[in-house]
């Protein structure tokens, strides 16, 4: 199984949901970097700091880091600063990666392109 289905099973148990579907497939890759999504497979909704993500991980910890402020900043997951300390986690498909990538701006082709996708799988829901 690849990274790709293994996040979306992981949304999918999520109340919200992410079924399997080739539109969640496409917005995934489009969303998460292979990196990005190795890493987020090793992540929960319940926020973790970068040094526990790291050791799931097994990966350099610097990449780890830079993978997820890449993520947070894309919206694609949270994050939190608490005593010094920032923590990260999953965000859900809905409200979450639905939205939350379009809140740091659009008119991007990705843009274009993901609210095809979006558009997409609502008529086949």
């Amino acid at each position: 199984m690849n990274a790709y289905e293994k996040l979306r099973e992981i949304l999918d148990a999520h109340p919200a949901t992410a079924p399997k579907a080739e539109t969640i497939d496409q917005i995934l890759r489009i969303l998460f970097t292979p990196e990005e999504a190795g890493i987020a497979i090793h992540m929960s909704y319940k926020p973790k700091k970068a040094a526990a993500i790291t050791k799931l991980v097994g990966l350099d910890e610097d990449m780890v880091k830079n993978n997820l402020e890449s993520m947070a900043n894309k919206g694609i997951i949270f994050s939190r600063r608490k005593d010094g300390d920032v923590s990260y986690g999953l965000v859900p498909l809905i409200p979450g990666i639905f939205e939350f990538p379009f809140m740091k701006g659009g008119g991007t082709p990705m843009h274009d392109r993901l609210g095809k996708l979006w558009e997409d799988y609502h008529h086949e829901s």
